[in-house]
């Protein structure tokens, strides 16, 4: 398929299921479900083709599917129409961990390897929330969040921190693979153990370990956006930076709420706000910066 026609069916496919699903409010699970979808119909066909040359049809055939099934009222017809985008990521998986010599880069990171292992996860539970399955009795609602987080900051956070934790040596980064790696899961484990009436101190454990490796995440990005020739990358890792920054600020204020609880930390005010700051900062600026230093044989 040519690159101008696969870029168009990205696009095409991305605007309209936003206009399609767009709520009259971000608190809305409709807003959910765009940001969720324009992962696997814009923002990761985008960086798998800048960062890996990976271009092939049945990532936007996969991913317009999963859009259908998100037009749709829960059940087998929907849940049917979003197996294909989990099929899509299982293959991205074997070939990003077991059939690396595909791709012209493959991942050499902890975070890199873990992003191809994170992503069939979220597209399990986009699966598991267009059936109606509540697993272990989960809210509907925190099964399409996991969804969302496993495609965010499963793959697309965990994507990018690979390409800065291989732009220099510093010792640091090294744990900071480690902890972002762990973070995601442990993330997913404490919402679990709240759900499930568990010890807080899990949550916020987990909120913690994820948020904090976020926040160095976004500082390192401004070290390098500084040092950094080109103004308009840098410029866009400067405002990615900043969203991510206050998205994880705000992911450890939720985290330490059994603590210090604040009364508008509620679930809907936190995906309207923390999750479109993370949209922004992850899978806009900080990605169109990635993306503009890719490569021209791959971007």
């Amino acid at each position: 398929m040519k690159t101008n026609t696969y870029f168009t069916l990205l696009g095409l496919g991305a605007g309209i299921f936003t206009v399609l699903l767009f709520p009259d409010s971000p608190k809305e699970l409709n807003w959910v479900k765009i940001i969720l979808l324009l992962a696997p119909t814009l923002l990761i066909p985008i960086w798998l083709r800048s960062q890996f040359a990976i271009q092939k049809f049945i990532f936007p055939a996969s991913a317009w599917s999963l859009g259908l099934a998100f037009l749709l009222a829960q059940g087998w017809v929907a849940g049917m129409l979003a197996v294909p985008w989990l099929m899509t990521t299982l293959w991205l998986a074997y070939t990003g961990l077991l059939n690396k010599h595909q791709l012209p880069s493959a991942p050499a990171t902890w975070s890199g390897r873990a992003a191809f292992l994170f992503l069939p996860v979220g597209a399990a539970w986009a699966v598991a929330d267009r059936l109606g399955w509540q697993p272990l009795g989960f809210q509907a609602t925190i099964v399409l969040l996991t969804a969302v987080h496993f495609h965010y900051a499963g793959f697309l956070l965990l994507g990018i921190a690979e390409r800065l934790l291989q732009s220099t040596t510093a010792r640091w980064y090294k744990g900071l693979d480690l902890s972002l790696v762990l973070g995601v899961p442990l993330v997913a484990i404490g919402i679990t153990m709240t759900d499930l009436d568990g010890p807080p101190w899990v949550e916020t454990f987990a909120a913690t370990v994820m948020a904090g490796s976020g926040i160095a995440l976004a500082v390192a990005h401004v070290a390098l956006a500084i040092r950094h020739t080109d103004k308009l990358t840098a410029g866009f890792w400067l405002i990615g930076s900043i969203c991510l920054l206050a998205g994880m600020i705000l992911a450890i204020a939720y985290g330490w709420r059994t603590y210090y609880p604040l009364d508008f930390l509620n679930i809907p005010w936190m995906y309207a706000v923390h999750g479109s700051l993370n949209f922004l900062g992850v899978g806009v600026f900080l990605l169109i910066g990635w993306v503009r230093t890719a490569p021209k044989s791959q971007s």
